[in-house]
């Protein structure tokens, strides 16, 4: 039986009424996963997503500052709820990622995480995407700009966010489960190199709800 991947650390968003997201960080191999849970009031756990490692077109993230992390563990009194800040390089293109657990909740929302990728490449060439596992989740709407889960009575959304600027792309949502792509989506007139950046966020959009 294999060891589990050890658990280095976490990030929390703030508390409402006790329910919280926190992005919970692995060390596998030579790289950082990660995964994104739901607590409840109780302190129960629900995985909504889990990073898919070993897909070549996304992100090896491979380094990252630990002191931007909690322990694991930490009580949520003593969260420090900053950005983690995630860099790494697939063949000649350089990746960084954040995920912020400050971000305010978009319209329809009570918690959210909010992800933003960039991608420096030296080639225009493939699809740029993060992949993601939801293996528990059912799928209860999609549209253009979202995709609805619910996990164990939690209802999920990925969410879209549209470019801040005009170093921003659009990005794409997809999903066949278990699997979900959040793919960038450049304007076609774009020469290398180049830096792509695109925008997302995790959140939840409601609980308590049956199963």
């Amino acid at each position: 039986m294999s060891t589990p991947p050890p658990l280095i650390g976490q990030l929390e968003t703030a508390a409402d009424l006790a329910r919280r997201l926190r992005v919970e960080f692995l060390r596998l191999k030579d790289r950082y996963a990660h995964r994104v849970v739901f607590l409840d009031a109780e302190g129960q756990r629900i995985t909504l997503l889990e990073s898919a490692e070993g897909d070549t077109l996304s992100p090896a993230l491979q380094a990252m500052n630990l002191d931007d992390l909690d322990p694991p563990e930490t009580t949520v009194a003593d969260a420090q709820r900053k950005p983690a800040m995630l860099i790494g390089m697939v063949g000649k293109s350089h990746w960084s990622v954040s995920i912020d657990p400050t971000s305010k909740p978009n319209e329809g929302a009570t918690l959210s995480l909010a992800y933003e990728s960039a991608c420096r490449m030296k080639a225009l060439g493939g699809s740029l995407h993060a992949n993601f596992t939801v293996s528990d989740a059912w799928p209860l709407s999609q549209t253009e700009r979202q995709i609805v889960f619910r996990t164990h009575g939690v209802d999920w959304r990925v969410l879209r966010l549209p470019p801040s600027d005009d170093r921003h792309a659009a990005c794409r949502l997809s999903f066949t489960k278990p699997n979900l792509l959040v793919a960038c989506e450049p304007p076609l007139n774009l020469t290398a190199p180049l830096t792509l950046q695109w925008r997302f966020a995790v959140e939840v959009v409601g609980y308590g709800v049956r199963p």
